[in-house]
């Protein structure tokens, strides 16, 4: 991994490349395909927290209905 990655654009194609980086360590991301947009960025940083949120949710779910392979609302509904 890099400390420093040049983005393909800032959010217009006719901008100077943006680019992010770490002053000290590595960057805490690996680009797996590709060249990633500042767009792309923000799309990942943005759906990294949801999907951090909806396990929380799912957690509490489990925890509720104590059952951690099947819980369902619709199953108190009975």
């Amino acid at each position: 991994m890099a400390n420093e990655l040049e983005l393909k654009y800032g959010c217009n194609p006719n901008q100077k490349p943006a680019r992010i980086f770490m002053k000290e360590g590595e960057l805490p991301i690996e680009v797996l395909n590709g060249r990633p947009g500042y767009i792309n960025l923000l799309d990942a940083f943005n759906s990294w927290q949801l999907v951090k949120e909806l396990k929380e949710e799912m957690l509490k779910l489990q925890e509720q209905y104590n059952d951690p392979v099947r819980f369902s609302p619709e199953r108190d509904k009975e």
